[in-house]
């Protein structure tokens, strides 16, 4: 496959595109940032993304959910049960809690870029960061998958979180490092995404255990 940004035509519409520069990120490729435009109309085009996001979101409430029923012995799952009428709440929990950590991170990106003076590459990295979390958000759902089918029993849904988990993070630096060349800039991202999703999933589970009691 030719690492040249494929022609936009007819044929091989945006969004194929913006997905053959995002697998390209994937397989850390870094000329897969060249086709992620730097320009508002680019970023704001990229919140097209919010409905998959959203159905990606409770996919993966409604996988997770069930599937963590089976490792209430090794964790303190409360008194929720997280299966029937609940995961209406758990779904509606975790699809807020994820557009909190997607728009709640930009905000925050977006002041520190406008500090360091680099509030013009804000559009590309928004661009960037909306298309790339289609792939991070579709690979969580993996192991909670692993776990449903019993492939590998709890074991395997271990090790296939901690994989996936070291993947997400190194595919989240590699991609703010097409953004900036500021030493420092990719690791500090992912540390303050990082921070923002452990708040704000603290306070998701406190409310699923408030509303989904059982």
């Amino acid at each position: 496959m030719s690492d040249q940004p494929a022609p936009s035509s007819p044929s091989f519409p945006p969004v194929a595109i913006m997905l053959a520069g995002v697998m390209r990120l994937a397989r850390f490729d870094a000329s897969g940032a060249k086709i992620f435009e730097n320009t508002v109309m680019a970023a704001r085009r990229s919140f097209q993304l919010l409905i998959p996001f959203a159905v990606l979101q409770a996919l993966f409430a409604f996988i997770s959910g069930p599937a963590l029923e089976k490792l209430r012995d090794q964790f303190d799952l409360g008194i929720v049960n997280m299966t029937g009428d609940n995961m209406v709440v758990i779904i509606s929990t975790t699809i807020l809690t994820s557009l909190v950590i997607w728009f709640g991170f930009l905000v925050l990106v977006q002041m520190l870029m406008r500090a360091t003076g680099q509030e013009k590459q804000f559009p590309r990295l928004v661009n960037l960061h909306n298309w790339t979390m289609i792939v991070q958000e579709g690979i969580k759902i993996i192991p909670y998958l692993v776990l449903t089918f019993g492939i590998g029993g709890i074991d395997g849904f271990k090790i296939s979180l901690m994989v996936f988990s070291l993947y997400s993070l190194g595919f989240q630096w590699f991609c703010y490092r097409q953004t900036s060349t500021m030493p420092g800039w990719a690791t500090g991202l992912v540390l303050l995404r990082g921070l923002i999703e452990a708040l704000s999933y603290l306070l998701a589970a406190q409310l699923i255990i408030t509303f989904a009691a059982s």
